[in-house]
């Protein structure tokens, strides 16, 4: 698939999440493990990329591509020449933040992102897996980020120690 597919696969995979499922339990063992997954992976993508300082919230698009503003130069510059205009980012973006908080909206447009760019041979190089593939599952679930000092909430994760989670045992959604 092309990228512009795969980004527009990606924003209507988000906005058919249930976000604030009422019956949605944050106890349940799958979801520790789709939380712990994703945060295996993005100590994996840290180390991999030198971003460990900013684990576990990773743009690795940003990473890879450099940091730069969402705008449709940008945009075209890191996609190619496909026509991702502002506006189809600007609307998955006020769709998130009608729905959920600043921590879910941010992971989930770096979804959207990486969605464009993870064929790419600058990315395959790496030969690292998915890192926004058991956070989306997750959030299609039900669940979604809340951080509170140390912990992931909801799940109560610690997340201090980034440097232990690439030790973890892989689970695939």
């Amino acid at each position: 698939m092309d990228s512009e597919n795969e980004i527009n696969k990606a924003i209507q995979r988000l906005k058919q999440v249930k976000w604030f499922n009422d019956s949605y339990d944050y106890n349940q063992e799958t979801c520790k493990l789709l939380v712990r997954e994703w945060l295996r992976r993005m100590a994996l993508w840290g180390k991999a990329l030198n971003a460990d300082q900013k684990w576990p919230f990773i743009s690795i698009v940003d990473e890879i591509f450099g940091e730069q503003e969402i705008s449709e130069p940008v945009i075209i510059e890191i996609f190619g020449e496909q026509e991702i205009s502002e506006s189809v980012l600007a609307e998955i973006t006020v769709f998130l933040q009608e729905r959920v908080n600043i921590y879910t909206t941010i992971a989930s447009l770096w979804y959207v992102r990486w969605s464009g760019v993870k064929n790419q041979r600058e990315v395959t190089q790496f030969n690292l897996p998915d890192p926004y593939e058991p956070l989306i599952v997750f959030f299609e679930l039900g669940g979604w980020l809340r951080k509170e000092q140390k912990f992931l909430d909801g799940v109560m994760i610690d997340i201090d120690n980034w440097k232990e989670y690439d030790l973890l045992e892989p689970f695939y959604p």
